[in-house]
């Protein structure tokens, strides 16, 4: 996130809007999850 931050900042607001959901797309490749992990039951 860091190296992104600048053209975050300057993108305009499509431009924010595609980074976004570009992010929200890949948030896996961040994290490491896979999205198939359980949750623990209360």
């Amino acid at each position: 996130m860091l190296i992104a931050e600048p053209v975050i900042l300057a993108a305009d607001s499509y431009e924010g809007d595609e980074i976004l959901r570009w992010l929200a797309d890949h948030v896996t490749d961040f994290t490491g999850e896979t999205g198939n992990e359980q949750k623990e039951s209360p």
